[in-house]
């Protein structure tokens, strides 16, 4: 007996099964669509690495011209400065003998002398130098050096024979990392007796560049205290530094700059920064540093130099660190991006092709170009504000011609807005960037998990429920 079918005839039994195999086809099929989708997606977001490192290396190439421009116009100003001193140095010989004890040559080396008080009182007027597009802090300053030396005991010269001590060629030194900063005639005032400095220094013992007044240390005035004091109109570029030679060194400094990033060995013990300028000072001794009051040779120049403390006029915005820092949240960016598209096109059961997510990921990546081309001319902010309002005007208007929804473009646009906006104080933060971006992110992640959490995975984008 048969089964009758529509016209009344037997259906075939091999057409039952046909359709029962075509179903089951539809289902797997049906099944791994979303899935496949997702896996798609993932894939053009790593593809995506690719173009946002490249933004990586323009920023370097940006940045190395920056540098130059700046080496070009420090060099043509001054460069950054550090004082060293003042300080005595005075000379004493040594016969040197070759195997058969024969009088070979006779060598010159130098005794230091650091003094005893030292006090620096520095005041900086800053200005800002133009070149193209960037701007180069320096300035220009009054500083006077003042302090004394204690008596030279002959005891603190034990190690030397007393007779080598050639103490009437004895020298006032002084250190400044770059003398074109100088602009006029230095003179130091020793015990009411001016004597005007001369370019060089004996020895690089202390400091590379400086220069010597000379201070014959006659028998009567090696039992004095020696007092000093020294001014200078000192120009320079992005950052002041001293070294602490005395025994007890206080420096002071005053400036009109509004952002100063205080550098060193040591932080001031009193500061004061306004809209106005800041104040600045250091009181620092002996037991502070790791080099003696008398010393010879080179043996304490590493000491020397790390001891440095200051401040560096550094400018109010780092334009290149900022978009740096903003390009390393790229990836989270675009994935982010990516991710909010694939979700809400299967709540509202539209379907957006993978070449489009390539499009709209090569609109997330200019954004960073424009930020980075904006960033140079208009500052940071006013940048980021462009580029992002642009980049989301894009992707909203473009999500608008493909799919012909407006309630879905518009919901694009808002969260891109949210996104980009909370990616903005996560780069101005950066101190808080890391805690800030934990909980930002796993708030977005809580929010994706509820409005996802009825979603059937194993449907099509057409079967969401």
């Amino acid at each position: 007996m048969t089964t009758p079918d529509s016209g009344g005839n037997s259906a075939r039994p091999e057409l039952i099964s046909d359709y029962i195999h075509l179903g089951k086809k539809n289902t797997v099929t049906r099944h791994n669509s979303r899935f496949l989708k997702a896996v798609i997606i993932f894939l053009l977001t790593i593809v995506m690495l690719y173009p946002t490192s490249q933004i990586f290396t323009i920023i370097d190439e940006r940045e190395a011209r920056q540098s130059t421009v700046e080496t070009d116009v420090t060099s043509k100003w001054s460069g950054s400065q550090q004082l060293t001193g003042p300080y005595l140095s005075i000379p004493y010989t040594v016969m040197t003998y070759d195997s058969t004890l024969k009088k070979r040559s006779m060598d010159r080396y130098y005794i230091h002398v650091l003094p005893e008080q030292l006090t620096v009182d520095a005041t900086l007027k800053s200005q800002t130098l133009h070149r193209s597009m960037y701007e180069i802090p320096v300035y220009s300053s009054q500083i006077t050096l003042g302090g004394r030396f204690s008596e030279l005991n002959p005891s603190l010269f034990n190690q030397i024979n007393p007779e080598s001590i050639l103490w009437e060629e004895s020298m006032l030194c002084m250190g400044i990392s770059d003398l074109r900063g100088l602009k006029e005639s230095v003179y130091v005032n020793m015990n009411g007796m001016a004597t005007e400095f001369q370019s060089g220094l004996p020895e690089r013992n202390l400091c590379e560049s400086g220069m010597t007044a000379p201070m014959p240390l006659t028998s009567e005035r090696r039992s004095l205290k020696q007092e000093f004091s020294v001014t200078l109109d000192l120009k320079g570029s992005n950052k002041l530094m001293m070294i602490p030679l005395g025994k007890n060194t206080e420096v002071r400094m005053t400036s009109d700059w509004t952002t100063p990033s205080f550098d060193g060995a040591f932080l001031p013990e009193t500061r004061e920064i306004t809209s106005a300028g800041f104040t600045a000072m250091w009181k620092k001794h002996n037991l502070n540093r790791n080099y003696p009051q008398v010393f010879y040779g080179k043996a304490y120049y590493d000491d020397i130099q790390s001891s440095a403390f200051g401040v560096i006029l550094k400018a109010p915005v780092a334009p290149y660190q900022q978009i740096t820092r903003a390009v390393k949240y790229a990836i989270l960016v675009i994935g982010l991006s990516f991710l909010l598209f694939f979700i809400i096109e299967v709540l509202v059961k539209k379907s957006v092709h993978p070449f489009q997510y390539l499009l709209i990921g090569f609109a997330l990546v200019l954004f960073y170009a424009l930020l980075l081309s904006v960033c140079e001319y208009a500052g940071f902010t006013i940048a980021y504000s462009m580029a992002s309002t642009m980049t989301v005007l894009l992707v909203a208007f473009y999500t608008q011609a493909v799919l012909r929804d407006f309630l879905f473009s518009a919901l694009i646009a808002g969260l891109l807005m949210l996104l980009y906006a909370f990616m903005f104080v996560i780069v101005q933060l950066e101190d808080y960037a890391l805690l800030t971006g934990s909980i930002g992110l796993f708030i977005i992640l809580a929010v994706v998990m509820y409005y996802t959490r009825n979603i059937n995975w194993s449907g099509d984008m057409e079967s969401a429920t």
